[in-house]
């Protein structure tokens, strides 16, 4: 999965910013260890959640740290989140800067949870109607992704709906500022890995599929069913037994089957796509 932004609603007329309804995004991450420091992907999440920390809509940013160590943990990550807006602020200041950027006073409380493994999408939608989420409307994504202004729009989603978020790749012609300027300043736009593997990926259209779901913390709290979340493992198709496993995010067709579980839980619920 590359770095994606959300659609923008460019033809909408603009909203003022919405006080009264909160909005939490909600994610995993994994718990950087020794090999993988400089892992493309993983400097991709930091990109998106370094935009995301500086979109103010967001009233907080929720992340579930999964293997989490004594060398690496959710201390670690809120230092290194900070190292990065700090360099990315002096490189702001020192540059022509954007008036999307220079605009924007509010800032999302970044919240961090250590969780022993990978969730699974049962486990963060389950993650998602508890205390530690704060917002009255949810985002439940994948770490890649990074929002524009046009994220606002989720504290208007109707109490009945889910709305389902399909995303481009990040393509440099068109993903606005600032998510362009958090990217290149995170992997460098000169660099070889963004131009030989980066940019080549990230311009293909995913199709059939979707990254993030939008909905009221009410609207599915107390109301998902474990089996639902579910389905045959390998042996299961091979010998005829009954064993069964969660799936979990970012495995191929997880997102489609989270749907899936969730209109069988809450059957009455308007899905919407944008």
């Amino acid at each position: 999965m590359s770095l994606h932004s959300q659609n923008t609603i460019s033809d909408a007329p603009p909203l003022s910013l919405d006080t009264s309804t909160s909005l939490s995004l909600v994610t995993s991450f994994w718990a950087v260890q020794l090999d993988n420091n400089t892992n493309l992907h993983r400097q991709e999440i930091e990109a998106a959640m370094l935009n995301n920390l500086n979109n103010p809509h967001f009233d907080q940013i929720l992340v579930f740290l999964d293997h989490a160590t004594e060398q690496s943990n959710c201390t670690h990550f809120r230092y290194r989140m900070a190292q990065l807006q700090e360099r990315f602020d002096e490189k702001m200041q020192t540059s022509i800067v954007s008036e999307a950027y220079q605009s924007q006073k509010k800032k999302p409380v970044l919240d961090c949870v250590e969780i022993s493994e990978q969730p699974n999408y049962y486990q963060m939608f389950l993650l998602a109607t508890g205390s530690n989420v704060k917002g009255d409307v949810v985002i439940v994504e994948n770490a890649d992704q990074a929002f524009d202004d046009s994220v606002q729009w989720a504290k208007h989603i109707k109490n009945t709906t889910v709305l389902a978020l399909s995303t481009w790749g990040f393509q440099p012609d068109i993903v606005p500022s600032p998510i362009k300027d958090h990217f290149n300043f995170v992997h460098g736009e000169n660099s070889k890995e963004y131009h030989a593997e980066i940019l080549p990926r990230c311009n293909d259209f995913w199709v059939y599929s979707w990254d993030g779901y939008v909905f009221h913390k009410q609207l599915i709290a107390g109301r998902l069913k474990a089996e639902n979340f579910q389905r045959p493992t390998v042996k299961m198709m091979n010998d005829s037994t009954h064993e069964t496993a969660f799936f979990k995010m970012n495995e191929d067709g997880g997102e489609n089957a989270a749907l899936w579980a969730l209109l069988e839980g809450i059957p009455e619920v308007l899905v919407s796509n944008g």
